[in-house]
């Protein structure tokens, strides 16, 4: 006489735990592709995004310096860091003219003003950082032609 048990085989269990495995594998994938998506030129049909690399006056580039971007008909200001090898992003800003303030120990802060943002366009502002002290203010009228680096328009 056979005795049925209601213990899964261990064939069963194995195929189980291979699906289970795969299941979390490919999420974790997808979650790590999603996660690389540069949001540096993220912006919506009525934003648009500031983008560029801030650097000494050697070239060499600055990181963890602290950035300040301001709106300046509101007043509106956003507070971010330049990455590691000195580039920085700032998305989904309103159209309008905007200054740029960046701080680092060891260097002069640099104010950019009249940075003109518009409507699903990435603007490029690069940023030269002369050394010296903290206290000591360069600013930099922005009213250059617009150079778009990021596309052929």
């Amino acid at each position: 006489m056979k005795i049925k048990t209601n213990r899964p085989s261990a064939r069963n269990s194995s195929a189980s735990r291979n699906r289970y495995l795969l299941f979390v594998f490919g999420f974790l994938a997808q979650c790590a592709f999603l996660l690389s998506v540069p949001t540096a030129f993220a912006q919506t049909a009525d934003t648009g995004s500031l983008v560029g690399t801030v650097t000494d006056s050697s070239g060499a580039t600055v990181p963890d310096a602290a950035i300040k971007v301001v709106n300046e008909a509101t007043g509106d200001t956003r507070d971010l860091v330049s990455q590691s090898n000195g580039n920085y992003q700032v998305p989904l800003l309103v159209p309008g003219t905007y200054r740029i303030e960046v701080s680092k120990a060891g260097f002069k802060t640099e104010v950019l003003e009249g940075i003109s943002v518009s409507v699903t366009e990435t603007r490029t502002t690069n940023i030269k950082l002369q050394v010296g002290e903290v206290t000591q203010t360069v600013t930099v009228n922005a009213q250059a032609d617009i150079l778009q680096t990021n596309s052929a328009a």
